[in-house]
């Protein structure tokens, strides 16, 4: 079906008001990115007068019964979390083929992945205007994101760069949440907060329990095993490890020729702290330069984050996305992170390093009042 075709499926006729000379409220004006179930196209809203990106269900797998309860569970999910970092959907309908589609916010910019991949590229733009600072303040509006998601009972199962757009005006957005899952409810949860699906979209615990969805690289060790009753929030926060990973490191946490490869690497925990790039071995392949950086080096107090939000075993991990934060806002702050399990020499440092001037002004105090001593007893 081409874009015309598309164009026209999309109806749109309120009584007392006709778009002049067309059929449709939308106007298809391309295509943004296609997937197996469905395609986002760029079009124009022709009432309210603004850009919109419509996602609609493919036509191969539109009378699916299985992708059709995936499509509208997420357009219901993230339709539900209104939240400024997170992709806002403004409505859902069926056109006349009975095929899905909903609208959504159409972001002018760029992925994460775009920003980091243009990095390591040594683009010069891209090394300027993304400094360490500046993507850490990106991250954090992701983190702001989840918390919320979590929040709401939902966890997202497939955070990766590709999946956070960047805006031209400071706008970061959490996409894609076909894969997401409601949290399995708890007595000590408000439920009243939680995100809700119709009954008609209830897939069913045993489909999803016996699919491995997401991307290799950047799941945590039960997901890339299959262990579906050890998914959770913690397993979103083994991902915005590996997102930190990526933005330290211009790496994935795993890589390998196989996607076997990599798994098996996330499921065996064998992956390299990211402080190991600071001393980068012989292989010219293995050698990218971290500009972003500064002086060029990965912070270690980060690399402890990083890992620790990437703990094999759940109980090791941060906790809760607030966890995670709190550590950030103490690296922010000069003070110790539970990552780096600081000692008192290290706690003393920091104090200094955050005192310096005072602790400067205090010593130059004392030394002319040593001086203004000795000079008396001498005269």
């Amino acid at each position: 079906m081409d874009q015309k075709d598309i164009s026209k499926t999309i109806v749109y006729k309120p009584q007392g008001f006709q778009p002049s000379a067309h059929e449709s409220k939308f106007i298809i004006e391309g295509t943004l990115g296609q997937g197996g179930m469905g395609t986002i196209y760029d079009a124009f809203d022709r009432n309210i007068r603004r850009k919109v990106a419509i996602k609609s269900i493919n036509s191969d797998v539109s009378q699916n019964v299985i992708t059709r309860k995936y499509f509208t569970k997420e357009a219901q999910i993230t339709g539900q979390l209104e939240h400024p970092n997170i992709i806002p959907v403004y409505e859902m309908g069926v056109n006349p083929q009975d095929r899905l589609y909903y609208v959504m916010k159409r972001v002018q910019g760029m992925t994460l992945a775009d920003v980091l991949d243009g990095i390591k590229d040594g683009q010069r733009r891209m090394i300027r205007q993304y400094s360490l600072p500046v993507l850490l303040s990106i991250y954090q509006k992701v983190l702001d994101a989840i918390a919320y998601a979590h929040a709401r009972g939902v966890v997202h199962l497939d955070l990766k760069p590709e999946n956070i757009m960047v805006g031209e005006f400071g706008e970061v957005l959490v996409l894609d949440w076909g894969i997401a899952r409601l949290r399995r409810r708890s007595l000590n949860v408000d439920q009243s907060r939680f995100v809700t699906l119709d009954d008609s979209v209830n897939i069913g615990a045993e489909h999803e329990n016996e699919q491995v969805i997401g991307t290799p690289a950047f799941m945590a060790p039960e997901q890339a095993s299959g262990r579906s009753a050890n998914i959770g929030t913690r397993t979103d926060i083994y991902a915005l490890g590996a997102i930190l990973y990526n933005i330290l490191t211009l790496r994935a946490p795993a890589a390998g020729k196989t996607t076997t490869v990599v798994l098996k690497k996330i499921v065996t925990g064998r992956v390299i702290d990211p402080m190991s790039y600071n001393e980068p071995n012989n292989k010219k392949e293995d050698i990218i330069n971290l500009r972003h950086l500064p002086d060029e080096k990965i912070p270690e107090t980060l690399s402890k984050v990083c890992m620790k939000a990437m703990e094999e075993r759940l109980e090791d991990r941060y906790q809760l996305v607030r966890d995670l934060q709190d550590d950030l806002y103490a690296y922010f702050s000069g003070y110790a992170t539970t990552a780096e399990a600081a000692g008192p020499w290290r706690r003393f440092y920091l104090y200094v390093s955050r005192n310096r001037y005072l602790i400067i002004t205090i010593c130059l105090l004392l030394l002319i009042n040593l001086i203004v001593l000795l000079i008396t007893l001498i005269s």
